[in-house]
């Protein structure tokens, strides 16, 4: 488990919850202290071993994690990409 703490001081937290498939996800809450769940990745691996996690100034996430392949652990990243939408001009 790895915890950060956003611009507007919302809890973030990335884990692997430990179900019959690893998986990794986050955990997010808002202002209204509602918390969401979000499935980062899973699969027939283990994986989410180990999680660390980073929040960038602008509050865009980064997750360092272990796929635990037998035999072959591989480390893997997660980045939160960010969608701009530019308006548009019209005259």
């Amino acid at each position: 488990v790895s915890i950060q703490v956003d611009n507007n001081n919302n809890p973030m937290i990335a884990c692997n919850p430990g179900d019959t498939v690893a998986q990794l996800g986050v955990i997010y809450g808002d202002a209204d202290n509602n918390f969401t769940y979000q499935k980062v990745e899973s699969g027939p691996i283990n994986t989410g071993k180990n999680a660390s996690l980073a929040l960038s100034s602008s509050g865009r996430g980064f997750i360092a994690y272990i796929e635990d392949e037998e035999y072959s652990p591989n480390l893997r990243i997660a980045l939160q990409s960010l969608t701009t939408y530019i308006p548009i001009v019209q005259r």
